[in-house]
């Protein structure tokens, strides 16, 4: 690096969360302090009833050296915004309260950030199951772009299954996003840092991909992201608008537009996977036919007739091509499938059989 040392703020907001998750996640993220880095963690509550448990469980006074504080309940949008403009540091870092920092994976994302003078910088990533962990790498070597080659990094963070539109395993230059007065939308509540990381590619000078697995995302089937919401395909249309709104006229250039449209097929199949066939949907069979049929007749997904992306593992693909020809019936059995896999098997056919 440049200088002696550069000051790093870690942020993790927690919702609901579980002690033993947030101490795995907060210890992950003091160890990375070393001579380089002066390190703050900052521990944003979100409701002070949300989360009297762990509140409660003692682990304020277990961490003397963390900053800890409670917000009225207001969404993960808000809390990372109350993190982002309390922050005085060079570069933020946003952990979730379930998730781990990889050993040396701040000194490795501002040594990389600070290199090459980069408005933010992303990486590869574990994505951990219950029984293994996977390495997710989006890329296979380190990659830089400058000017207006910055939005040659919003197909790569639109691209289903690699992550990158998430804003972990991601360091951001704080001036840089306080300059342009980014922030997290507080209307959007399901890929909202998907939004955020679009606009920061927009407004960057500089963007760096470090090659090197910096964070281990835990999957959970029981976390917001996958539980079921009766307004779950209504917040995924709220991004995708504003996605497309901040995307401008450079939607039709043809990178960037092959891109949405993958992403597009990608929120049609979380729909249909986490909503439609949800066992916890509110209706059997026949509703859930006529959500389906909804669906892949309503825009944004009508445009889609004849796509079939490339960047899916090919059950997505063949329920892509089913959804596409607005076929039912293999679209239920796949969907079905899937969710046996997520949920268990009594618990779908409990649900399919309302």
């Amino acid at each position: 690096m440049n200088r002696d040392s550069v000051s790093v703020t870690v942020g993790i907001p927690v919702y609901r969360g579980i002690s033993s998750l947030l101490r795995r996640s907060i210890d992950s993220a003091i160890s990375q302090k070393n001579g380089e880095i002066e390190l703050s963690v900052v521990v944003v509550f979100d409701g002070l009833s949300e989360n009297k448990e762990i509140i409660s469980s003692g682990i304020v006074d277990e961490y003397p050296q963390v900053d800890f504080r409670i917000e009225d309940h207001a969404g993960v949008s808000n809390t990372r915004n109350i993190i982002i403009d309390s922050c005085t540091t060079d570069w933020i870092i946003f952990l979730d309260a379930d998730d781990v920092l990889a050993p040396g994976s701040v000194q490795a994302l501002v040594r990389a950030g600070e290199a090459e003078s980069a408005d933010f910088v992303a990486s590869n990533h574990y994505r951990v199951y219950r029984k293994k962990q996977v390495e997710v790498n989006a890329l296979e070597e380190d990659t830089k772009w400058s000017g207006e080659k910055c939005i040659d990094y919003i197909p790569v963070s639109l691209k289903p299954s690699i992550d990158q539109g998430t804003v972990w395993a991601k360091a951001f230059r704080v001036p840089f996003i306080k300059q342009h007065g980014i922030r997290f939308d507080t209307h959007l509540s399901n890929g909202e840092d998907q939004e955020f990381v679009v606009r920061c590619s927009l407004n960057a000078g500089r963007i760096v991909f470090l090659n090197k697995l910096t964070y281990a995302y835990y999957v959970n089937s029981s976390s917001t992201v996958r539980s079921y919401s009766s307004e779950y395909a209504v917040r995924i249309s709220e991004t995708i608008e504003s996605i497309k709104y901040d995307l401008g006229t450079i939607i039709e250039e043809e990178n960037i537009k092959r891109a949405f449209d993958e992403y597009l097929a990608d929120r049609m199949i979380l729909i249909i996977i986490n909503y439609i066939f949800n066992p916890n949907f509110n209706g059997g069979l026949r509703a859930r036919k006529k959500a389906f049929e909804s669906l892949v007749e309503s825009s944004p997904y009508n445009c889609l007739t004849s796509f079939i992306g490339t960047g899916f593992s090919m059950s997505k693909r063949i329920l892509l091509y089913f959804a596409l020809k607005r076929k039912f019936v293999p679209v239920y059995i796949i969907g079905t499938l899937r969710n046996i896999q997520l949920w268990g098997m009594s618990a779908v056919i409990k649900n399919v059989h309302q």
